[in-house]
């Protein structure tokens, strides 16, 4: 048995294998990996307020973002494919 929000429900068997960890840990993670990709940059002290996408809203071509108490917008950025 294990239980959730709606209750409590019978444990079925699966090969499904789960990994689980801290929220900190995973952006540790995360924030190595992009680290070692020279086209991500890592701004301090600045807020994404939004994303900039492609004419059709099915790509993300750069960011909006706030730098201290001014609004900039991020030039777009051809992301790689």
């Amino acid at each position: 048995m294990f239980f959730h929000a709606w209750g409590c429900a019978k444990r079925s068997s699966s090969d499904l294998i789960t990994r689980t960890c801290s929220r900190p840990f995973l952006e540790w993670v995360v924030r190595g990996y992009l680290s070692s990709d020279r086209q991500v940059e890592f701004l301090s002290a600045t807020q994404v307020k939004g994303l900039l996408t492609d004419a059709s809203n099915s790509r993300v071509t750069g960011i909006k973002i706030f730098v201290g108490k001014l609004p900039k917008v991020e030039n777009q950025t051809k992301l790689p494919d």
